[in-house]
């Protein structure tokens, strides 16, 4: 019964630990290891304080721990859920990076001439839609 459950549970906990634990990992981030239903996870590779990544999150409806210590000022306390609330993670950091990557190559052939206004106008929109698309379908 309660017993059989609860091992089930802490096994699935630490599976799916492991997996995130890879996951951030391969994204060049270091992962502090963890025997809890958490990781705590170093963003100072990345580029952006974990403060703006939390934050970042926390607008698609991601929460996670931010820690105003110096200390732990780039790291994020991220708690390990179900596999869909964890992919939803991934998911909005791959977006933004795929959108801001578009969004660069946009500027640059419009400035270059490559692009013109008004095709630039309609990338932006096609960026905004997709940006509103997929935060509709990570709150699903």
């Amino acid at each position: 019964g309660d017993q059989a459950y609860a091992r089930a549970t802490w096994a699935r906990v630490r599976e799916e630990r492991a997996r995130m634990q890879q996951q951030f990992e391969a994204r060049g981030l270091s992962v502090t290891n963890s025997q809890t239903n958490f990781l705590l996870v170093d963003f100072a590779a990345s580029n952006h304080a974990a403060s703006a990544i939390q934050a970042a999150l926390k607008n698609k409806g991601i929460l996670v721990r931010y820690f105003d210590t110096p200390r732990l000022a780039q790291k994020l306390r991220i708690t390990i859920g179900r596999p869909e609330e964890n992919d939803a993670q991934f998911a909005a950091e791959d977006i933004d990076k795929l959108v801001a990557r578009v969004e660069s190559f946009v500027v640059d052939e419009y400035q270059k001439g490559g692009v013109t206004a008004q095709a630039k106008d309609r990338l932006d929109k096609a960026l905004d839609s997709l940006v509103n698309f997929a935060n509709r379908k990570q709150k699903d």
